[in-house]
């Protein structure tokens, strides 16, 4: 998944236009970042990309670029 992709993805899950994020966008600043929001993002990373994020590590993360990153790994 490109990052392209993957923030396409990440704007579906939350409920967001994907022009208004980027990679460096702060999730403590999105409106519509909650736990419904936070359990799409997992099981959007699962079915996209064929990784289980850990809850812990998902939970620390600041921004999509960060959550990517966990993903690609």
């Amino acid at each position: 998944m490109t990052e392209k992709q993957f923030l396409a993805g990440f704007a579906d899950a939350i409920g967001s236009a994907p022009e208004s994020l980027t990679f460096d966008t702060p999730l403590s600043s999105l409106e519509n970042w909650d736990s419904v929001a936070y359990l799409s993002v997992m099981t959007m990373v699962d079915e996209h990309m064929g990784v289980v994020l850990d809850p812990e590590k998902l939970t620390e993360a600041k921004t999509p670029g960060e959550i990517y990153r966990l993903a690609s790994v």
